[in-house]
């Protein structure tokens, strides 16, 4: 079974279980005083928490047969990652050409903002990910997140880049 059959099956693809990660997300980062019902607040943080660790270890449970293949060693890894341009689920598949070719401008529009999605707030989950790192994994997420903040220049940020089409 292909691993976006599994994904489909499982349920990860749960509404409610996405629905609970984005509120644990927002919980866990949207900045906040202390209120009135802290404890309630804990607890709520707390059950979702625990779903997640359930939900992480489902999802990790899915992929153990393919990751369990993966060559370990740096030149293995280099050729079979390479392959993964020819071999990896999605590659050269008919969307694109589609979307070159035959596609509305409202159809390319959809397809665009869906995309965007995965772009907004990457800086962000870049500086939060570089948490607890050694040196030179944190170096490299430093250059990325120095690119996705416009190098400095707040005219090319990728933030306020996607800020205006995510609006329309």
């Amino acid at each position: 079974m292909l691993l976006a059959d599994k994904f489909e099956a499982s349920e990860a693809r749960d509404r409610k279980t996405q629905l609970d990660l984005l509120e644990l997300n927002r919980l866990r980062l949207t900045p906040a005083t202390p209120t009135g019902v802290w404890r309630e607040d804990v607890r709520r943080l707390s059950a979702l928490t625990l779903m997640e660790g359930a939900f992480l270890e489902a999802l990790r449970d899915l992929v153990a047969d393919e990751a369990a293949v993966v060559p370990t060693k740096p030149r293995h890894f280099t050729n079979w990652f390479t392959q993964l341009e020819r071999t990896a689920p999605g590659q050269h598949d008919d969307l694109f050409p589609w979307l070159a070719e035959r596609a509305s401008l409202d159809q390319m529009k959809w397809f665009l903002a869906q995309e965007v999605v995965g772009e907004a707030g990457f800086e962000d989950l870049t500086a939060l990910t570089q948490v607890r790192l050694s040196s030179q994994p944190k170096l490299e997420m430093a250059r990325n997140y120095w690119d996705e903040m416009g190098r400095g220049n707040l005219k090319v940020c990728t933030d306020r880049s996607f800020s205006g089409f995510r609006r329309r």
